[in-house]
């Protein structure tokens, strides 16, 4: 908070609210592309509106597809070398693909490559070890 940085989870500390929302089914959670659904119809009425239709409000972007995008040289190594491609998860042609469009810039293909990356990391260390 000293930087003006929040990171706060106050609802996930309730077990039973936890429970709650999981057997709630998706379809009921979601309306459209509106966000906080069931948490904004569960407080009307009992937090004043302008909070509840507040929108100026912005998540702390991580520049994955920036970092990645430097490091593409480790990136290609990691998911094109012997260990990843002898794996047979991916197809390396189309990991290829998408590593020369987010190198380029046409594309951002940033959280697809993050998340290549960390079940490639995920297998080296719980598989493979």
């Amino acid at each position: 908070m000293a930087v003006s940085l929040e990171s706060r989870v106050p609802l996930c500390c309730d077990h039973r609210l936890l429970e709650l929302v999981a057997s709630i089914p998706d379809s009921a959670k979601i309306d459209g592309f509106e966000p906080k659904y069931l948490l904004r119809e569960a407080v009307e009425g009992k937090v004043p509106d302008e909070v509840i239709e507040r929108r100026d409000k912005k998540g702390f972007p991580t520049p994955i597809g920036i970092w990645l995008r430097d490091q593409a040289k480790e990136v290609e190594a990691i998911l094109l070398g012997e260990k990843a491609v002898s794996r047979g998860i991916f197809d390396p042609s189309y990991v290829r693909q998408l590593l020369l469009e987010h190198a380029s810039g046409k594309f951002d293909h940033g959280m697809t490559l993050f998340m290549l990356l960390n079940l490639e990391f995920w297998f080296r260390r719980f598989i493979d070890a």
